[in-house]
C-alpha cells in the first residue's frame, strides 16, 4: 500500500486536446506516461505504429535507456487525459 501511494503522489494529471503531439519523436525523454482517458496513437515517420487507449503507457524506453523518443504520440480523441511522471521521480521508483 505504502508503494502505491508513492507512485499516485509521483502522477501528475495533464489534460491534451485532439492534435495535440505529448512527445515528439527524436527528442530527449524525461517523462513517463499512462493514459487516464482518451486515444492516441504512435508514428514513427509518417507511420501509424501504435493505438493507445485508458490503461495503456508510454515514454518509459526513453528514461529506461536514456535514448530519445522512438515515436511521436498524438491525441486521437477530442481530449485526452494523462498521468505523468518525471524522469527523478521514475527513477527513485525503480530504485
Amino acid at each position: 500500500a505504502y508503494e502505491r501511494s508513492q507512485i499516485a503522489d509521483a502522477l501528475i494529471p495533464e489534460t491534451f486536446k485532439k492534435g495535440d503531439v505529448i512527445v515528439r519523436q527524436d527528442e530527449p525523454g524525461d517523462k513517463f506516461y499512462i493514459v487516464e482517458d482518451g486515444h492516441l496513437y504512435a508514428t514513427k515517420g509518417s507511420e501509424r505504429v501504435m493505438d493507445y487507449k485508458s490503461g495503456d503507457y508510454f515514454g518509459e524506453l526513453a528514461l529506461l535507456k536514456n535514448q530519445p523518443r522512438a515515436a511521436s504520440v498524438i491525441v486521437e480523441s477530442a481530449e485526452a487525459k494523462v498521468l505523468c511522471m518525471t524522469r527523478l521521480s521514475f527513477s527513485k521508483m525503480l530504485g
